[in-house]
Protein backbone atom coordinates (compact mmCIF):
# COMPACT_ATOMS: atom_id res chain seq x y z
CA UNK A 1 0.00 0.00 0.00
CA UNK A 2 1.82 3.55 -0.83
CA UNK A 3 2.00 5.93 2.55
CA UNK A 4 2.70 9.36 0.59
CA UNK A 5 -0.08 8.90 -2.35
CA UNK A 6 -0.81 12.49 -4.09
CA UNK A 7 -3.22 11.41 -6.05
CA UNK A 8 -6.46 9.11 -6.16
CA UNK A 9 -8.00 8.14 -9.01
CA UNK A 10 -11.88 7.36 -8.57
CA UNK A 11 -12.96 5.24 -11.91
CA UNK A 12 -16.16 4.52 -13.39
CA UNK A 13 -17.53 2.19 -16.19
CA UNK A 14 -16.83 4.47 -18.69
CA UNK A 15 -13.02 4.33 -18.14
CA UNK A 16 -13.07 0.89 -19.11
CA UNK A 17 -15.46 1.57 -21.45
CA UNK A 18 -12.37 2.45 -23.68
CA UNK A 19 -11.02 -0.96 -23.43
CA UNK A 20 -13.80 -2.92 -25.26
CA UNK A 21 -15.74 -3.07 -21.70
CA UNK A 22 -19.43 -2.59 -21.22
CA UNK A 23 -20.89 0.72 -20.22
CA UNK A 24 -23.78 0.23 -17.79
CA UNK A 25 -26.01 0.38 -20.46
CA UNK A 26 -24.45 -2.20 -22.33
CA UNK A 27 -24.58 -4.81 -19.75
CA UNK A 28 -28.06 -5.04 -19.53
CA UNK A 29 -28.06 -5.58 -23.39
CA UNK A 30 -25.16 -8.67 -22.64
CA UNK A 31 -26.95 -9.96 -19.61
CA UNK A 32 -30.10 -10.66 -21.37
CA UNK A 33 -27.91 -12.04 -24.43
CA UNK A 34 -26.12 -14.25 -21.97
CA UNK A 35 -29.47 -15.76 -20.57
CA UNK A 36 -29.80 -19.62 -21.53
CA UNK A 37 -32.12 -21.70 -23.06
CA UNK A 38 -33.11 -24.75 -21.31
CA UNK A 39 -31.80 -26.37 -24.35
CA UNK A 40 -30.66 -25.42 -27.86
CA UNK A 41 -27.98 -22.61 -26.49
CA UNK A 42 -26.76 -20.72 -29.15
CA UNK A 43 -23.93 -18.95 -28.27
CA UNK A 44 -20.92 -20.31 -25.92
CA UNK A 45 -21.49 -18.01 -23.17
CA UNK A 46 -24.74 -19.58 -22.74
CA UNK A 47 -23.67 -22.71 -22.49
CA UNK A 48 -21.03 -21.64 -19.88
CA UNK A 49 -24.71 -19.94 -18.44
CA UNK A 50 -26.28 -23.35 -18.42
CA UNK A 51 -23.45 -25.70 -17.01
CA UNK A 52 -22.95 -22.57 -13.86
CA UNK A 53 -27.03 -23.21 -13.09
CA UNK A 54 -26.53 -26.80 -13.04
CA UNK A 55 -23.73 -26.66 -10.67
CA UNK A 56 -25.27 -24.88 -8.23
CA UNK A 57 -27.07 -26.29 -5.55
CA UNK A 58 -30.49 -24.59 -5.85
CA UNK A 59 -32.23 -27.63 -5.40
CA UNK A 60 -32.12 -31.06 -7.43
CA UNK A 61 -35.92 -31.36 -8.65
CA UNK A 62 -37.35 -30.68 -11.77
CA UNK A 63 -39.51 -28.00 -10.35
CA UNK A 64 -36.23 -25.92 -8.86
CA UNK A 65 -34.27 -26.10 -12.05
CA UNK A 66 -37.23 -25.02 -14.09
CA UNK A 67 -37.70 -22.14 -11.62
CA UNK A 68 -34.11 -21.06 -11.90
CA UNK A 69 -34.13 -20.58 -16.19
CA UNK A 70 -37.66 -18.93 -15.45
CA UNK A 71 -36.00 -16.18 -12.74
CA UNK A 72 -32.74 -16.22 -15.46
CA UNK A 73 -35.65 -15.19 -18.43
CA UNK A 74 -37.27 -13.05 -15.72
CA UNK A 75 -34.13 -10.80 -15.46
CA UNK A 76 -33.32 -11.01 -19.14
CA UNK A 77 -36.68 -9.76 -20.85
CA UNK A 78 -36.55 -6.91 -17.87
CA UNK A 79 -33.00 -5.57 -18.88
CA UNK A 80 -34.20 -2.79 -21.68
CA UNK A 81 -37.05 -1.41 -18.62
CA UNK A 82 -34.03 -1.19 -16.23
CA UNK A 83 -31.92 1.54 -15.42
CA UNK A 84 -29.10 -0.81 -14.50
CA UNK A 85 -28.66 -4.51 -13.64
CA UNK A 86 -28.28 -2.86 -10.68
CA UNK A 87 -30.98 -1.10 -9.78
CA UNK A 88 -33.40 -4.29 -11.21
CA UNK A 89 -31.49 -6.71 -8.17
CA UNK A 90 -31.88 -3.58 -5.71
CA UNK A 91 -35.82 -3.78 -6.59
CA UNK A 92 -35.59 -7.68 -6.03
CA UNK A 93 -33.49 -8.13 -3.11
CA UNK A 94 -35.54 -10.34 -1.17
CA UNK A 95 -35.24 -12.86 -3.64
CA UNK A 96 -32.20 -14.43 -3.03
CA UNK A 97 -32.25 -17.36 -5.90
CA UNK A 98 -32.63 -14.37 -8.42
CA UNK A 99 -29.69 -12.14 -6.75
CA UNK A 100 -27.65 -15.33 -6.70
CA UNK A 101 -28.35 -15.82 -10.83
CA UNK A 102 -28.42 -11.93 -11.44
CA UNK A 103 -24.53 -12.49 -10.38
CA UNK A 104 -23.99 -15.10 -12.36
CA UNK A 105 -25.06 -13.75 -15.48
CA UNK A 106 -22.86 -10.45 -14.34
CA UNK A 107 -19.63 -12.43 -13.91
CA UNK A 108 -20.00 -14.34 -17.15
CA UNK A 109 -20.53 -11.43 -19.10
CA UNK A 110 -17.33 -9.46 -17.74
CA UNK A 111 -15.13 -12.38 -18.00
CA UNK A 112 -16.17 -12.78 -21.71
CA UNK A 113 -15.77 -8.74 -21.88
CA UNK A 114 -12.18 -9.11 -20.44
CA UNK A 115 -11.38 -11.77 -23.10
CA UNK A 116 -12.78 -9.46 -25.85
CA UNK A 117 -10.97 -6.51 -24.75
CA UNK A 118 -8.11 -5.09 -26.22
CA UNK A 119 -6.41 -5.60 -22.85
CA UNK A 120 -6.26 -9.40 -23.54
CA UNK A 121 -2.88 -11.12 -24.25
CA UNK A 122 -2.69 -13.04 -27.31
CA UNK A 123 -0.89 -16.50 -27.52
CA UNK A 124 0.01 -16.84 -31.00
CA UNK A 125 2.03 -19.81 -31.53
CA UNK A 126 2.86 -22.79 -29.49
CA UNK A 127 6.15 -21.69 -28.22
CA UNK A 128 3.81 -19.18 -25.65
CA UNK A 129 5.06 -16.02 -27.80
CA UNK A 130 3.00 -13.06 -27.17
CA UNK A 131 1.81 -10.32 -30.25
CA UNK A 132 2.50 -6.46 -29.90
CA UNK A 133 0.35 -5.67 -32.66
CA UNK A 134 2.18 -2.54 -34.30
CA UNK A 135 -0.31 -2.26 -37.42
CA UNK A 136 1.83 -1.08 -39.79
CA UNK A 137 4.91 -2.99 -39.55
CA UNK A 138 2.65 -6.54 -38.64
CA UNK A 139 3.57 -8.47 -35.31
CA UNK A 140 6.90 -8.48 -33.46
CA UNK A 141 7.07 -11.30 -31.39
CA UNK A 142 8.90 -11.24 -28.00
CA UNK A 143 9.58 -14.87 -26.40
CA UNK A 144 7.37 -14.19 -22.36
CA UNK A 145 8.19 -10.32 -22.85
CA UNK A 146 6.12 -9.11 -25.63
CA UNK A 147 2.15 -7.93 -23.95
CA UNK A 148 -0.68 -6.86 -26.45
CA UNK A 149 -0.93 -3.44 -24.91
CA UNK A 150 -0.19 -1.28 -28.68
CA UNK A 151 -4.54 -1.25 -29.49
CA UNK A 152 -4.64 0.95 -26.10
CA UNK A 153 -1.93 2.88 -26.82
CA UNK A 154 -3.96 5.82 -26.87
CA UNK A 155 -6.28 5.26 -23.60
CA UNK A 156 -6.42 6.56 -20.04
CA UNK A 157 -4.33 3.68 -18.58
CA UNK A 158 -1.61 4.61 -21.35
CA UNK A 159 -1.35 8.03 -20.22
CA UNK A 160 -0.86 7.42 -16.23
CA UNK A 161 1.98 5.32 -17.44
CA UNK A 162 3.37 7.84 -19.41
CA UNK A 163 2.97 9.90 -16.00
CA UNK A 164 4.61 7.34 -14.40
CA UNK A 165 7.58 6.65 -16.76
CA UNK A 166 8.61 9.74 -17.95
CA UNK A 167 12.11 10.47 -17.12
CA UNK A 168 12.49 7.48 -14.25
CA UNK A 169 14.34 4.57 -14.04
CA UNK A 170 12.60 1.47 -12.78
CA UNK A 171 13.20 2.41 -9.65
CA UNK A 172 11.73 5.79 -9.48
CA UNK A 173 9.02 4.23 -11.41
CA UNK A 174 7.96 1.98 -8.61
CA UNK A 175 8.41 5.23 -6.22
CA UNK A 176 5.92 7.30 -8.57
CA UNK A 177 3.77 4.47 -8.76
CA UNK A 178 3.59 4.62 -4.71
CA UNK A 179 2.45 8.12 -5.02
CA UNK A 180 -0.87 7.21 -6.82
CA UNK A 181 -3.94 5.37 -6.11
CA UNK A 182 -7.08 4.03 -7.18
CA UNK A 183 -10.95 3.54 -6.09
CA UNK A 184 -12.56 1.58 -8.57
CA UNK A 185 -15.92 0.96 -9.34
CA UNK A 186 -15.43 -1.65 -12.00
CA UNK A 187 -15.49 -5.44 -11.86
CA UNK A 188 -12.99 -5.85 -14.13
CA UNK A 189 -8.80 -5.94 -13.68
CA UNK A 190 -8.16 -3.77 -16.70
CA UNK A 191 -5.99 -1.07 -14.45
CA UNK A 192 -3.99 -4.38 -12.73
CA UNK A 193 -3.48 -5.77 -16.09
CA UNK A 194 -2.38 -3.11 -17.87
CA UNK A 195 -0.11 -1.28 -15.75
CA UNK A 196 1.79 -5.07 -14.64
CA UNK A 197 1.97 -6.24 -18.46
CA UNK A 198 3.01 -2.73 -19.71
CA UNK A 199 5.82 -2.83 -16.97
CA UNK A 200 6.76 -5.97 -17.87
CA UNK A 201 7.59 -5.23 -21.39
CA UNK A 202 8.65 -1.74 -20.96
CA UNK A 203 11.15 -2.50 -18.50
CA UNK A 204 11.85 -5.73 -19.37
CA UNK A 205 11.31 -7.37 -16.24
CA UNK A 206 11.05 -10.98 -14.71
CA UNK A 207 8.03 -12.84 -12.91
CA UNK A 208 9.57 -11.65 -9.65
CA UNK A 209 9.72 -7.93 -10.97
CA UNK A 210 6.39 -8.27 -12.30
CA UNK A 211 4.83 -9.17 -9.32
CA UNK A 212 6.85 -6.64 -7.30
CA UNK A 213 4.67 -3.97 -9.83
CA UNK A 214 1.41 -5.82 -9.37
CA UNK A 215 1.55 -5.52 -5.61
CA UNK A 216 2.59 -1.98 -5.70
CA UNK A 217 -0.80 -0.70 -7.72
CA UNK A 218 -2.75 0.67 -4.46
CA UNK A 219 -6.27 -0.35 -5.84
CA UNK A 220 -9.61 -0.94 -4.16
CA UNK A 221 -12.59 -2.42 -5.62
CA UNK A 222 -15.30 -1.28 -3.86
CA UNK A 223 -18.05 -4.10 -5.44
CA UNK A 224 -15.82 -6.55 -5.65
CA UNK A 225 -14.00 -7.78 -8.78
CA UNK A 226 -13.37 -11.16 -10.83
CA UNK A 227 -10.67 -12.58 -8.34
CA UNK A 228 -7.30 -11.70 -8.05
CA UNK A 229 -4.99 -11.26 -11.19
CA UNK A 230 -2.46 -13.45 -11.34
CA UNK A 231 0.20 -14.74 -13.12
CA UNK A 232 0.09 -18.38 -14.84
CA UNK A 233 1.84 -20.49 -17.67
CA UNK A 234 4.92 -18.21 -18.88
CA UNK A 235 4.11 -15.12 -17.18
CA UNK A 236 0.57 -15.21 -19.04
CA UNK A 237 -1.74 -13.19 -16.51
CA UNK A 238 -5.80 -14.86 -15.66
CA UNK A 239 -7.01 -11.99 -17.30
CA UNK A 240 -9.63 -12.87 -19.93
CA UNK A 241 -9.34 -16.48 -18.75
CA UNK A 242 -12.59 -18.65 -19.90
CA UNK A 243 -14.78 -18.89 -17.30
CA UNK A 244 -15.84 -22.38 -16.77
CA UNK A 245 -18.53 -23.21 -14.84
CA UNK A 246 -16.73 -23.06 -11.55
CA UNK A 247 -15.19 -19.91 -11.97
CA UNK A 248 -18.05 -18.63 -12.66
CA UNK A 249 -19.84 -18.96 -9.67
CA UNK A 250 -16.70 -18.61 -7.61
CA UNK A 251 -16.28 -14.88 -9.33
CA UNK A 252 -20.26 -14.00 -8.80
CA UNK A 253 -19.52 -14.65 -5.02
CA UNK A 254 -16.95 -12.28 -4.91
CA UNK A 255 -19.34 -9.24 -6.42
CA UNK A 256 -21.30 -7.11 -5.27
CA UNK A 257 -24.73 -4.86 -6.51
CA UNK A 258 -25.23 -1.22 -4.40
CA UNK A 259 -28.53 -2.50 -3.32
CA UNK A 260 -26.79 -5.06 -0.84
CA UNK A 261 -26.32 -2.55 1.77
CA UNK A 262 -22.93 -0.41 2.47
CA UNK A 263 -19.37 -1.52 2.38
CA UNK A 264 -17.34 -3.61 4.69
CA UNK A 265 -15.01 -2.12 7.43
CA UNK A 266 -12.03 -2.68 5.72
CA UNK A 267 -13.47 -1.36 2.19
CA UNK A 268 -14.37 2.18 3.85
CA UNK A 269 -11.35 2.04 5.71
CA UNK A 270 -9.11 1.77 2.56
CA UNK A 271 -11.17 4.47 0.44
CA UNK A 272 -10.84 6.26 4.07
CA UNK A 273 -6.84 5.96 3.67
CA UNK A 274 -6.79 7.01 0.05
CA UNK A 275 -8.54 10.39 0.55
CA UNK A 276 -7.10 10.88 3.62
CA UNK A 277 -3.55 10.79 1.95
CA UNK A 278 -4.56 12.26 -0.93
CA UNK A 279 -3.56 16.38 -2.43
CA UNK A 280 -5.45 15.32 -5.77
CA UNK A 281 -8.61 13.20 -7.14
CA UNK A 282 -9.70 12.50 -9.97
CA UNK A 283 -12.78 11.20 -11.36
CA UNK A 284 -12.34 9.07 -14.68
CA UNK A 285 -15.66 7.66 -16.55
CA UNK A 286 -17.61 8.45 -12.91
CA UNK A 287 -21.18 8.54 -13.64
CA UNK A 288 -21.61 10.49 -10.23
CA UNK A 289 -24.65 8.66 -8.86
CA UNK A 290 -25.22 9.81 -6.02
CA UNK A 291 -25.27 6.33 -3.69
CA UNK A 292 -21.78 6.07 -5.46
CA UNK A 293 -20.68 9.31 -4.33
CA UNK A 294 -21.78 8.74 -1.14
CA UNK A 295 -20.07 6.07 -0.53
CA UNK A 296 -16.84 7.30 -1.39
CA UNK A 297 -17.66 10.48 0.36
CA UNK A 298 -18.69 8.68 3.96
CA UNK A 299 -20.47 12.13 4.71
CA UNK A 300 -17.18 13.53 5.89
CA UNK A 301 -15.15 16.45 4.56
CA UNK A 302 -11.52 15.76 2.72
CA UNK A 303 -8.49 18.03 2.39
CA UNK A 304 -8.38 17.44 -1.02
CA UNK A 305 -7.22 20.93 -2.67
CA UNK A 306 -8.02 19.80 -6.40
CA UNK A 307 -10.62 17.68 -7.73
CA UNK A 308 -10.43 16.78 -11.53
CA UNK A 309 -12.89 14.82 -13.71
CA UNK A 310 -14.30 13.60 -16.84
CA UNK A 311 -18.48 14.74 -17.09
CA UNK A 312 -18.68 13.81 -20.97
CA UNK A 313 -22.35 13.45 -21.77
CA UNK A 314 -23.36 15.40 -18.81
CA UNK A 315 -25.09 18.73 -19.22
CA UNK A 316 -24.44 22.08 -18.09
CA UNK A 317 -26.79 22.36 -15.43
CA UNK A 318 -25.98 18.49 -14.30
CA UNK A 319 -22.31 19.56 -13.84
CA UNK A 320 -22.89 22.14 -12.19
CA UNK A 321 -24.85 20.72 -9.29
CA UNK A 322 -21.98 17.78 -9.12
CA UNK A 323 -19.78 20.65 -8.95
CA UNK A 324 -21.58 22.11 -5.78
CA UNK A 325 -21.59 19.20 -4.20
CA UNK A 326 -17.63 17.91 -4.78
CA UNK A 327 -16.85 21.43 -3.78
CA UNK A 328 -19.29 21.01 -0.01
CA UNK A 329 -16.93 17.44 0.25
CA UNK A 330 -13.56 18.56 -1.00
CA UNK A 331 -12.19 21.15 1.14
CA UNK A 332 -8.14 22.69 0.97
CA UNK A 333 -5.88 23.11 4.28
CA UNK A 334 -5.09 26.19 5.71
CA UNK A 335 -1.47 26.84 6.58
CA UNK A 336 -0.07 24.71 9.98
CA UNK A 337 -1.30 27.04 13.27
CA UNK A 338 1.24 25.40 15.12
CA UNK A 339 -0.52 22.44 15.77
CA UNK A 340 -1.21 21.06 12.96
CA UNK A 341 -3.21 22.26 10.10
CA UNK A 342 -6.66 22.99 10.50
CA UNK A 343 -9.74 22.38 8.07
CA UNK A 344 -9.48 25.62 5.49
CA UNK A 345 -13.41 27.50 4.69
CA UNK A 346 -12.38 27.79 1.19
CA UNK A 347 -13.26 24.78 -1.10
CA UNK A 348 -11.21 22.40 -3.20
CA UNK A 349 -10.79 23.69 -7.07
CA UNK A 350 -13.22 21.65 -8.75
CA UNK A 351 -12.75 21.06 -12.69
CA UNK A 352 -15.35 18.91 -14.23
CA UNK A 353 -14.54 19.06 -17.84
CA UNK A 354 -16.61 17.47 -20.89
CA UNK A 355 -13.59 14.95 -22.00
CA UNK A 356 -12.60 11.34 -22.23
CA UNK A 357 -10.48 10.03 -20.20
CA UNK A 358 -7.31 9.71 -21.99
CA UNK A 359 -8.08 13.74 -22.60
CA UNK A 360 -8.72 14.66 -19.40
CA UNK A 361 -4.96 13.44 -18.87
CA UNK A 362 -3.88 14.86 -21.62
CA UNK A 363 -5.24 18.05 -20.28
CA UNK A 364 -3.72 17.78 -17.23
CA UNK A 365 -0.79 16.37 -17.84
CA UNK A 366 1.70 19.19 -16.53
CA UNK A 367 0.05 19.04 -13.49
CA UNK A 368 -0.60 15.61 -12.67
CA UNK A 369 3.36 15.68 -14.13
CA UNK A 370 4.48 17.73 -11.00
CA UNK A 371 1.91 15.85 -8.19
CA UNK A 372 3.42 12.52 -8.77
CA UNK A 373 7.31 14.44 -9.06
CA UNK A 374 10.01 11.66 -8.38
CA UNK A 375 11.45 12.65 -11.54
CA UNK A 376 15.12 12.32 -13.42
CA UNK A 377 14.33 15.23 -14.79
Amino acid sequence: MADDAKIVFVVGAGASREFGLPTGAELLREIARAVPYESGCVSELQLRVQSSFSSVQFGSSEPARLEMFRKAHFIGRNMSLAPSIDNFLHTHSRDELLIRIGKILIAAVIGAAEANSTLFQSRIDDDDNFALDFSATGYVKFSGKGYDVQPAGASWLAKIFWLLVSGRTFTDFKQALSRISFICFNYDRCIEQFISVASRSYFELDDGGTREVLDLIDIIHPYGKLGPLDFKHNSLTNFGDILDASKIIDASGQLQTFGEGGFASDVTDSIATKLTLAKTAVFLGFGFLPLNLNRVLMGRSWFISNVLGTSLGQSDATTSLISESLSRSFRRKKAPDGTGWVFGSTASNVELSPLRCSELIDHHWWFLQSEIGVSSF
